[in-house]
């Protein structure tokens, strides 16, 4: 098993075959890091150690990271899919909830293309319609974070003095 970040709250226990049906549900396979995230963690609540993340004009506090829930939890992936929309373009999926002093987005995995595998952040402000002919990754709302699942992880630091915006 790998050490994934230390978590106050974990999502309920999945197999291979509930990831599959995500996989199936997007129409492509996720990156090995996450698939292996899932079945050893399935998302939840990140500790304290590991719950802020630099922007690159602030800190924003990771609120909680997705988990795979049969039972339709508000941070369901599949969930948040579906009540995001267009906010999140196409290839990122929702993975995680941030928020900072000015706004919250979510912490997206791109799924398909050149950057499959690569973390971003997109800001939930604003028109997505507003950019219809502009490339997702160079959208002013959404934001690369890391190469990697497990890069991102790397970058997760305590809350410090972001405590005051943690949930």
């Amino acid at each position: 098993m790998v050490a994934w970040p230390d978590m106050d709250s974990t999502g309920p226990a999945v197999t291979d075959e509930d990831v599959r049906a995500l996989e199936d549900r997007i129409g492509t396979t996720l990156p090995d890091e996450y698939r292996a995230f899932l079945l050893d963690v399935n998302g939840g609540k990140p500790g304290a150690r590991c719950r802020a993340l630099t922007l690159v004009n602030e800190q924003v506090v990771i609120r909680d990271l997705h988990s795979l829930s049969s039972s339709g939890a508000p941070f369901d992936i599949v969930t948040r899919m579906e009540r995001l929309g267009a906010q999140v373009p196409y290839p990122l999926i929702p993975i995680g909830s941030a928020g900072g002093a000015s706004h919250t987005g979510v912490i997206c995995l791109c799924v398909e293309g050149p950057e499959r595998g690569t973390i971003w952040y997109s800001a939930l402000a604003g028109s997505p319609r507003a950019h219809n002919f502009q490339h997702w990754s160079e959208r002013p709302d959404v934001q690369h974070l890391a190469q990697s699942f497990r890069a991102f992880v790397s970058s997760l630091g305590p809350l410090g003095s972001m405590a005051r915006y943690a949930n």
